[in-house]
């Protein structure tokens, strides 16, 4: 915490709202609802919370690489590929009519 909203923070009583309090980050209004006791935790309940942690930032350090890596592919492909493709997830209805491809009734 930066010291001005620490400081007054600690010396607010419960239900009480401070006077806006600038820090370098801007003007704030501290609202204290209630204060909580630290308390130790148990081992279980740390390694769960690091394993779901690492967990999470894995599986964005791995999106992050599979797009930086098809970003950096070459991609050539035919109109009738991407309209097969487009077709594939989202609908015919997707698919503008082609000049050269309409149906005659």
């Amino acid at each position: 915490m930066v010291k001005a909203f620490e400081v007054t923070a600690f010396e607010m009583d419960e239900g009480e709202i401070s006077e806006p309090v600038r820090t370098q980050y801007g003007y704030h209004i501290i609202r204290l609802d209630a204060r909580m006791e630290p308390e130790q935790l148990s081992f279980d309940e740390v390694k769960s919370r690091l394993i779901e942690r690492e967990r999470k930032k894995h599986e964005e350090r791995v999106r992050k690489n599979y797009i930086a890596e098809l970003s950096s592919l070459d991609v050539k492909m035919t109109q009738e590929a991407l309209e097969e493709m487009v077709r594939g997830q989202f609908g015919e209805e997707y698919i503008a009519p082609r000049a050269d491809s309409q149906k005659v009734e």
